[in-house]
């Protein structure tokens, strides 16, 4: 994660709680919050695509940091499905303003990521160790209890099984 998304990530957690609901507003919103969709198709993951297409190119992986940062990578059909739960919610039910995180609430260490992806390309990645970056966060992980709670989200898509269909499709391409 660059500098700017961390910052834009804290300043997002300090926004003060939404206003009840008014006549002439609508009543029934669900917030979405998703965490960066891992996808089937280069350019909708912020890691995975990139790492792909370097491994296959032959190129050397840049790590930041010791690799031990983690984040929480979610399928997209995983993230849809959640949007999809988060509509069907608010057409069911009167008089909500709830704010949900859409992830897969599984932390997944970079060095740990690098080495799915190189295995789902079928190419053992080499690393190359670079400073931390400013402003990057150790970890970060989606709790997504509360829209288990809500609408019974689960995503069910695991990050292996997401990147052997990512793979698929980048050799199919």
């Amino acid at each position: 994660m660059r500098g700017h998304q961390a910052r834009r990530r804290a300043a997002r957690a300090h926004l003060p709680p939404p206003p009840p609901p008014q006549a002439g507003r609508p009543e029934r919103p669900v917030l979405h919050r998703l965490r960066p969709p891992a996808a089937p198709r280069p350019g909708h993951s912020q890691v995975c695509a990139p790492a792909a297409r370097r491994l296959r190119a032959g190129q050397v992986i840049p790590v930041f940091g010791d690799g031990s940062t983690a984040r929480d990578y979610t399928y997209v059909a995983d993230t849809v499905d959640g949007i999809a739960r988060g509509v069907r919610y608010l057409l069911d039910h009167t008089g909500v303003f709830e704010t949900v995180n859409l992830g897969n609430h599984h932390p997944v260490p970079l060095l740990e990521l690098i080495a799915a992806v190189g295995h789902a390309v079928g190419v053992k990645p080499e690393l190359t160790f670079q400073p931390m970056q400013a402003g990057d966060v150790d970890i970060t992980s989606a709790d997504i209890s509360k829209a288990q709670h809500l609408f019974g989200y689960a995503p069910p898509t695991s990050l292996a099984e997401g990147l052997r269909q990512f793979a698929a499709w980048l050799a199919a391409a």
